[in-house]
């Protein structure tokens, strides 16, 4: 089971000059579930996070192949002490030293550099996400995976299914045509995106069409790519219920993530992040 995060909004007076929109979310419990904590709000150390390259639900985007995540844990002082660092590489009223600034000029390279070598090793968690790789194991996800526990199989339980994603991903473009395995993965995001004119049956033919490119015996994990197009109504359904919410998006898992990375060196901790539409809609589920 998954944390808990505790959503609670930001006095305007910690907002900061240029008026940024933040949200701030509390993470409680472990993997083995959720727990109550005596410590006030005061008290839970902090995280900040951020995310870079975020297309959303647009996993086959090929200008932005890669989704990541970072946090970072630092008592003022020394959060301080790097940022004067980094100004002092800056022309004197250069304003905040936002990273697209800083970047342009060898001194602040390198002043971006000494910092990140700098930072200890525990305050940082990433998580990076390969959005294709997500996109096949959304298919596992969405797809195999319920079908499989309707069948009395846990997918879930023992990993498999995360097992079996990695083995589709890799294997895919070389057991058969890559070209006809990548017009899979780009179907099967078009008809969970809702794109016009893309229907289930794309995806049917698509996959039907990668697997008669596979030469030689056929391997029973072929079938994790489900060329048929009930299951994927279901998801059509289920989003349009609401209950799926953005179903493709790596945000949230990959913030999940993140602070699963935190837990053990912090325990229980405040996260502070940029306002998120996807976070905000899936914070129901967070709070579960």
């Amino acid at each position: 089971m998954m944390g808990r995060f505790i959503a609670m909004q930001i006095p305007d007076d910690r907002l900061s000059e240029e008026g940024d929109d933040v949200q701030k979310l509390c993470w409680f419990g472990s993997c083995a579930g959720v727990t109550l904590v005596s410590m006030s709000e005061e008290q839970l150390p902090v995280v900040f996070a951020d995310e870079s390259n975020n297309t959303g639900e647009n996993l086959t985007d090929a200008n932005q192949p890669v989704f990541a995540v970072a946090g970072v844990h630092l008592d003022d002082g020394a959060a301080q002490d790097l940022v004067d660092h980094v100004l002092a590489a800056l022309k004197v009223g250069a304003g905040e030293p936002k990273y697209s600034k800083v970047r342009r000029s060898p001194k602040g390279k390198d002043a971006l550099l000494d910092v990140l070598s700098s930072l200890p090793a525990e305050s940082v968690q990433t998580h990076v996400t390969g959005k294709r790789f997500m996109a096949v194991a959304k298919i596992i996800d969405l797809g195999t995976e319920p079908l499989m526990y309707e069948s009395g199989y846990n997918m879930l339980a023992d990993g498999s299914a995360r097992h079996l994603a990695h083995l589709v991903a890799a294997t895919g473009p070389v057991l058969g045509d890559a070209a006809a395995f990548g017009k899979l993965v780009d179907t099967f995001v078009a008809v969970v995106r809702e794109v016009p004119g893309v229907k289930a049956m794309d995806y049917v033919k698509a996959a039907k069409a990668y697997l008669a490119t596979i030469k030689g015996e056929k391997h029973p994990f072929e079938l994790a790519l489900l060329p048929e197009p009930s299951w994927l109504h279901q998801v059509m359904r289920d989003r349009a219920l609401g209950e799926l919410g953005k179903t493709l998006d790596p945000a949230i898992p990959g913030v999940v993530e993140m602070c699963r990375g935190f837990e053990p060196v912090l325990g229980h901790f405040k996260l502070i992040h940029d306002r998120s539409k996807v976070i905000g809609s899936a914070k129901a589920d967070l709070l579960m």
